[in-house]
């Protein structure tokens, strides 16, 4: 790219700065979200940004983080004091590390006068380009990028603990990573079921108090509305919470083909590379992962079956996934505590959508398992929890821990030293008793979440599956 075009592509992407009355209104980010149909979730995790910090938000696509950015542009502009032309909006795809060290130079050359710590970087999907922490760290070390507020948003964790320990003591004062998954199912309840959503406890609870006699008095008088939980957590189960497809679901019940086919885009193309796949293999590999879901990974297997490669070529794609925010690995644990390395880890996903990817390309494929699907989505919630202090365990297989006895093979789905109360998750209506049985043999206490039933009276309790995510989410 030649300077011109450099130039050419900061004027199309900051209209601001020859405009700031009415860009909002034809930028197409913006555009898509006044259109659609959702009502309350906005959940703009960059409204807090200040002078002199590096923040990083990372997350899958599809999940709003270039409306997050545009949001913010929206709000600092809405200071008229504020030189329009401070404002720097760089789309990363397609650029290389030269053309963002040029970019940052004809920005300034744009709009000379401006003080560097007035000024405000943010660069979007900056994974994209080759070796983006080592520029952003000399940018942020010789630049205007020094004293000025630096955002980056990016779609790829691989390699993103390294990158933060190259960019160490440059976050700022308030900078740092900041994650923005697809919403859960608290904001997806408040969009289409809030006359539920009204009655129910509006703090969280930690994860240290699941099992607390203050979660317990909450619990009690919920009694009433399980059915109607269990229908609404169903229906989350379905459609999931990228923005789109809840927008869908509020105006046409059901995930459109356009917005399943823009998901299955990416995931093709972007993140298992479509180009040394084929389409068909894509969705083969994706049926075989959903249908293992809550299942030890056998790796080795899924590569002789499918026939697309050794085993490195699968573990691959899957890396990419997680890697990307789709999914995420629970390690396995013998004593709770610690990781057994070589054994089998389960691999989830981060959506249930992504789950539905192979039923949406083929109705001949059997949806995904409702139970498998209620694990899924209370792991994800329980990762949500200690993303409150560590925003990346979503990339930490130790995070959250399988606990399976290699004796007897019996399991509990989520223990760990970041988790206090050991939960297995059983989808059932009726004798949830028999399902406590690993719970009473290593723990005496703990939670098993049920599809509807609610029993808070013993050392091990009932819990639906979606009142606990509900009490459990921020």
């Amino acid at each position: 790219m030649r300077d011109f075009e450099r130039r050419q592509h900061l004027l199309e992407s900051n209209p601001w700065w020859r405009e700031a009355a009415h860009w909002t209104q034809r930028d197409p980010d913006l555009r898509e979200a006044r259109l659609n149909a959702l009502r309350f979730y906005d959940p703009r995790p960059l409204d807090d940004i200040q002078p002199g910090s590096l923040y990083l938000l990372m997350g899958p696509r599809r999940a709003g983080k270039s409306v997050a950015m545009k949001r913010t542009i929206e709000r600092l502009l809405g200071d008229r004091s504020r030189d329009p032309r401070c404002v720097v909006f760089c789309p990363c795809e397609n650029l290389t590390v030269q053309d963002l060290r040029r970019i940052v130079k004809l920005a300034e050359d744009l709009a000379p006068g401006i003080e560097p710590d007035s000024r405000y970087w943010l660069f979007d999907e900056i994974t994209y380009v080759s070796g983006w922490a080592t520029a952003l760290k000399q940018l942020r070390d010789q630049t205007a990028l020094r004293s000025g507020c630096v955002v980056a948003t990016g779609s790829s964790g691989a390699k993103l603990r390294d990158a933060q320990g190259e960019l160490g003591g440059r976050e700022g004062k308030a900078g740092g990573v900041r994650l923005l998954l697809p919403m859960g199912f608290r904001a997806f309840a408040r969009e289409l079921y809030p006359g539920l959503a009204a009655n129910l406890p509006g703090e969280a609870i930690a994860l240290g108090d699941l099992q607390s006699e203050a979660m317990r008095r909450q619990l009690e008088p919920l009694a009433v509305y399980v059915d109607e939980m269990a229908l609404a957590w169903e229906r989350y189960l379905s459609i999931g919470g990228f923005p789109r497809a809840v927008a869908d679901a509020l105006e046409q019940v059901d995930v459109q083909s356009g917005t399943a086919n823009g998901l299955w885009n990416v995931l093709a193309g972007d993140v298992l590379h479509v180009g040394s796949m084929s389409d068909r293999d894509v969705k083969a590999l994706l049926q075989r992962l959903v249908a293992g879901i809550g299942s030890p990974l056998n790796v080795a297997g899924i590569a002789r079956s499918l026939n697309i490669g050794a085993r490195n070529t699968v573990d691959s794609r899957i890396d990419r996934l997680c890697a990307s925010f789709y999914a995420w690995r629970a390690a396995t644990t013998h004593d709770g505590m610690a990781v057994t390395h070589a054994a089998q880890s389960k691999l989830y996903f981060i959506d249930p959508l992504i789950a539905r990817m192979p039923s949406l390309r083929d109705r001949s494929i059997a949806s995904p398992d409702v139970s498998a699907l209620s694990e899924q989505q209370l792991g994800v919630c329980l990762l949500r929890g200690i993303a409150r202090t560590d925003h990346l365990a979503i990339l930490d297989e130790a995070a959250l821990l399988a606990r399976r006895n290699p004796k007897t093979g019996s399991e509990i789905d989520f223990v760990g030293p970041l988790l206090q109360t050991p939960i297995e998750s059983k989808y059932v209506s009726q004798k949830w008793r028999k399902e406590r049985k690993a719970l009473d043999e290593h723990y005496g206490r703990g939670i098993v979440a049920t599809r509807d039933v609610l029993d808070v009276g013993e050392a091990i309790w009932a819990v639906p599956a979606g009142l606990l995510v509900w009490m459990v989410e921020p």
